[in-house]
């Protein structure tokens, strides 16, 4: 894993900690607070068994919380629909806006008729 793994783990505990304190989460895990307080000053990623109970008390996946954003969205969605997520993260917002307002025009298919994009 890349040095700045555990300092992107941590700010994914972070953006979906529901709690009003990193405690109140650790706690709730059923963790020891200065083992993970250490872990994280260090930007070091927990044990298996400390990412599964962070995961159960965050409502995800272990997988979601070690994985990078780019590895979720390929797991998530094919290649094609990857690559226009990919460029519609580098529009504008004014740009963006326009996108979603021809999106919402699109007929929207039922699930057995979808459309393959190539």
């Amino acid at each position: 894993m890349e040095i700045d793994d555990g300092y992107k783990f941590w700010i994914k505990i972070d953006e979906l900690n529901p709690y009003s304190t990193l405690v109140e989460l650790i706690k709730n895990a059923g963790l020891n607070y200065g083992s993970v307080k250490t872990q994280r000053t260090n930007n070091r990623i927990p044990t298996a068994q400390a990412i599964y109970k962070l995961a159960k008390s965050l409502n995800t996946t272990m997988e979601y919380l070690l994985a990078n954003e780019k590895d979720v969205i390929d797991k998530l969605y094919p290649k094609n629909i990857s690559d226009i997520a990919d460029k519609l993260c580098q529009l504008s917002e004014q740009d963006l806006y326009i996108v979603k307002r021809f999106v919402d025009t699109l007929p929207v298919q039922d699930k057995g008729n979808k459309a393959q994009i190539s």
